[in-house]
C-alpha cells in the first residue's frame, strides 16, 4: 500500500500548508453552507458512489482507510477547532484514499486532492 503511505505523508505536509495559510481564524459557516449546496454535494455524492462501487471489487485493509480519515479529522480539528469542517475534510480524504487504492483516478477527487495540496478548501 505504497500509495496510502504516500497519502499519509502528504496529509502531514498539507497540515504545514494549512497552518501557514487561510484555515486558521476563519469563519467556516459559509464554506460548510457551500458544501451543502446541491452544486457541490451532488458532484461529491456521484464521486462517492463511483468510488464505492469500484472499490467493492478490491480487497484492502479498511484500517488503512480509517487511519487516513482519522489523521485528516484530527489535523483539521486541531487547527480549526471546527468539528463539522473536520468531518467534511476527513470524509473527503476517505474518498481520496479509496481513489488512490483503486487506481480509478476520479477527476472530481483528483481535483479535490490537488486543491487540498495547495492548502485551499475545495470548491
Amino acid at each position: 500500500m505504497e500509495n496510502l503511505t504516500k497519502l499519509k505523508e502528504e496529509i502531514c505536509n498539507i497540515n504545514l500548508l494549512i497552518k501557514t495559510l487561510k484555515w486558521q481564524n476563519h469563519d467556516y459557516d459559509d464554506y460548510l453552507d457551500y458544501r451543502d449546496n446541491p452544486d457541490f454535494e451532488d458532484r461529491w455524492l456521484i464521486a462517492k458512489n463511483d468510488i464505492t462501487t469500484y472499490t467493492q471489487k478490491y480487497k484492502f485493509d479498511i484500517d488503512d482507510i480509517n487511519e487516513i480519515e482519522q489523521i485528516a479529522f484530527n489535523e483539521v480539528y486541531d487547527i480549526t477547532l471546527n468539528c463539522d469542517l473536520a468531518a467534511y475534510v476527513s470524509d473527503d480524504f476517505k474518498l481520496i484514499a479509496k481513489n488512490f487504492i483503486s487506481g480509478q483516478r476520479n477527476s472530481f477527487l483528483n481535483n479535490m486532492w490537488d486543491i487540498y495540496r495547495s492548502g485551499e478548501l475545495p470548491r
